[in-house]
């Protein structure tokens, strides 16, 4: 099958998926919402490790490197341009749903679903819209993911991971798009700033790299649980806050 034409299909699938597991949650909201769709990864790994004719089980299946129009994506540096165009035309489409009268019936039902609800909105529907929509989101980039390793396989996708997730919403913002990228931005770059602070104080303390190694679990809890004591709206607020200051510089009062 041709790339664009798996990928998107896959997306649909995802999005199917995505609306039976979403089903049971409906009677939930926010945080705890997000966390009682982790058993769902509990499922579907189980499926995936056993349903061998299509999944090929636990030792997955191989991917070829993924063409468009003749134009194969062979090499780290075309993959990166086309994962980086996929990622741009999904924030600029979960934007632009976010605009729509569609996405004001999200925002409306995550703030106040009874007034929502009063007004005229379904909140059935828009509930396994808003689940389709993200799913569908996620799949496309499982496929990216897959044709980017050349191999698929349900170890990849780890409770862990879909903590790391978890996490970059709740730090970047929920609710916010432009959170969500922030969010991304910051559970990638702190083990990376780890191992540098690390490897710049081992060549005076020879034991802090086995320590700092030690404490990177606890360092990404700690930088959760300070997120939510001192700023639950995520780096979007601080970042609003420091452009409205810059607008407004030198008069910012």
């Amino acid at each position: 099958m041709p790339f664009l034409a798996a990928i998107l299909l896959g997306g649909a699938v995802t999005a199917l998926a995505g609306m039976i597991f979403g089903i049971p949650s409906l009677r939930l909201k926010g945080i705890y919402l997000a966390i009682s769709t982790l058993a769902a990864q509990l499922i579907l790994e189980y499926v995936f490790l056993h349903w061998d004719p299509v999944t090929g089980g636990a030792s997955g299946m191989p991917v070829d490197s993924p063409s468009i129009f003749g134009f194969v994506f062979d090499t780290d540096e075309r993959m990166y341009y086309l994962i980086f165009g996929a990622a741009a035309l999904c924030v600029l489409a979960a934007t632009n749903v976010m605009r729509s009268r569609f996405g004001r019936a999200f925002v409306a039902i995550r703030d106040f679903h009874q007034s929502a609800e009063n007004v005229g909105v379904n909140l059935f529907t828009t509930k396994l819209g808003a689940f389709a929509l993200s799913a569908f989101m996620a799949g496309i980039a499982g496929g990216l993911w897959g044709a980017y390793t050349m191999y698929i396989t349900p170890e990849q996708f780890s409770i862990a991971l879909s903590i790391n997730y978890l996490a970059m919403i709740i730090i970047g913002g929920m609710g916010s798009v432009l959170g969500s990228i922030f969010g991304a931005v910051f559970i990638t770059l702190l083990p990376e700033l780890l191992n540098l602070a690390a490897g710049a104080a081992g060549s005076f303390f020879p034991d802090v790299t086995t320590m700092v190694a030690a404490l990177k679990e606890g360092v990404f809890g700690l930088a959760l649980v300070l997120f939510l004591i001192f700023e639950p709206e995520g780096l979007v607020r601080q970042w609003r806050l420091a452009k409205a200051y810059w607008k407004l510089y030198p008069f910012a009062y």
